[in-house]
């Protein structure tokens, strides 16, 4: 029993100086991809740093534009569909109109036209 604890901690005395020895190298691997994880990531001059803000001020713009092209679009098909609305609602009052008072319509109508052949510019070219 004393044997196996014995192989027991050597094995792990060995797997410890193994690991001692082995870590700088992964340690120095790691330390060498995070420095140049940074470095890619950070300009080196001013002029990359003047391109990478007129990069993102011209995508900002264009989304912009963009939000303005949408906004218009939809400005001009509401419009054009209040005017719908507006030529469905003078319709449906002239039916109303109609259903309820027919012969009123039908009188008005009636008025509107005699008027209108009354005042027409032919009657008044021919009797000229």
């Amino acid at each position: 029993m004393i044997e196996s604890l014995l192989y027991i901690a050597i094995g792990f005395l060995a797997a410890s100086l193994l690991a001692i020895g082995v870590f700088p190298f992964i340690h120095a691997r790691a330390e060498r991809l995070t420095k140049q994880r940074i470095e890619n990531g950070v300009p080196f001059s001013m002029a990359e740093m003047h391109a990478e803000k007129d990069a993102l001020r011209a995508d900002f713009a264009m989304s912009t534009r963009r939000l303005e092209m949408a906004n218009e679009r939809l400005r001009t098909r509401l419009a054009h569909l209040m005017v719908q609305v507006s030529q469905k609602d003078d319709q449906l009052r002239k039916l109303r109109a109609q259903t309820e008072r027919p012969e009123a319509y039908a009188a008005a109508s009636g008025a509107q036209n005699r008027t209108v052949a009354h005042k027409s510019p032919a009657k008044e070219w021919e009797a000229a």
